[in-house]
Parts: C-alpha cells; structure tokens; sequence
C-alpha cells in the first residue's frame, strides 16, 4: 500500500526579510544550487522545504530540520532514511507530496491562455500534440512530464523522453503513475508515483504554522 500525503500552503506575498533570512540561511546551507535572488520566488522555496521538514516530522515522529535535507546534482531534495517527497510552487500556491512507499514527484501551473503553449508543446510528441487540444489539456502533459523528472531525479532535456498517454506514463523503461490533483478551477497539477497510490490525503496548513519549525 502506498499513501501520499499532500500538504500546501498560500503564499499572498513575500516572507518578511528577517524570516526569509533566517531559513534562507538553513536551505541554502545545504543546497546544490543557490536559491533564487528575488524576493517571491526565494519565499516560495523556503515555504516549499518548510512544509516538506513539517511533513518529514510527522512521517518519523522527531523533528526534521531543513539542515538534513540532501541535494542530488539535478537539484532533487531527500531525506536519507525518510520517505520521498517532492515540492512544487506557482502563483500563492507551495506545495509538497510526500510518499510512504516508493518516489514521487509532483508538478503545477496556472492555467494560462492557448497562446502561451507553443513552446511547450516543442516537447509534445505526436500524440501528445493531438491530446493537447486545449490548454487545459496541455497544462495537465507539460505537468505531468516535469512531475516524472522530479519522481526519476531527471533534468528538463529529457522532457522530450517522458511519454504521457493519459494516465499511462514511461520513462527510462519504467511505467509511472499520474492522477490529477484537484487544488483549484484556474491551477492544472499531477502527481507522480513508481507504484499506485492507494490513498491520497491533502492538508491546506497555514503558512505560519509551517514556518514556526
């Protein structure tokens, strides 16, 4: 049996600096690349492994802090030990699933006007082109590929190799698992498992909660 727990928080507006600094420091200790420079989008890393300690935590029953995390070279977070989680963030939404059993990864974005997708759809095979018939339809494939490059610790120059047929993906000889994530009428997300999910629970937790640790 494998349960995923999802857990996300809102984020209106930037940390304040002396918060941001203080986890800035705790992340980027350990990081294989620097975290962004602008104000946003650092804020959305630091609340993004915020909720993966906070889940982390829960999981092992001890407290689980930022400095424990370990970076591959593609930038994939993991706690040696600890279950796999992934973390994603677009817009006021940060967000991190975590798997009990096996790999996760997890991918969203706004939904955006037809116009925006064409270079998107550069990585789209055949298929894929003909399924993404609007762009709701090509949000949820372009998320989908870059919840598999999460899951399998890939890199955005093998999009082109991640093949998505609905809820049937492969990628480097293996099937994954997708399911849509239901977060809000204007977001599209997918969530990535190498082995069926059998439950799913999804806690909305308060950014400051989360911050506290």
């Amino acid at each position: 049996m494998n349960e995923v727990i999802l857990a996300y928080s809102r984020l209106a507006r930037q940390l304040p600096e002396v918060e941001r600094a203080r986890w800035r420091a705790r992340v980027q200790a350990v990081r294989t690349r620097p975290l962004s420079r602008e104000a946003h989008a650092q804020s959305q890393s630091v609340l993004g492994v915020a909720l993966a300690c906070h889940l982390l935590s829960s999981a092992s029953g001890r407290r689980v802090a930022p400095e424990e995390l370990r970076y591959s070279m593609n930038g994939k977070p993991d706690s040696p030990g600890l279950p796999q989680f992934s973390i994603a963030h677009a817009g006021e939404l940060v967000l991190c699933a975590l798997s009990m059993h096996g790999t996760v990864g997890v991918d969203l974005e706004p939904l955006v006007s037809p116009r925006s997708l064409p270079r998107w759809l550069a990585v789209f095979d055949a298929r894929e082109r003909a399924a993404a018939r609007s762009a709701r339809a090509a949000l949820g494939i372009w998320t989908t590929k870059e919840a598999v490059l999460k899951a399998a610790d890939g890199t955005l120059a093998d999009l082109r190799q991640v093949r998505v047929r609905g809820r049937r993906v492969e990628f480097r000889g293996r099937r994954w698992h997708c399911r849509a994530l239901h977060l809000g009428a204007r977001v599209i997300a997918r969530l990535v498992t190498d082995e069926p999910v059998t439950r799913l629970t999804v806690r909305a937790l308060p950014m400051h909660s989360v911050l506290r640790a």
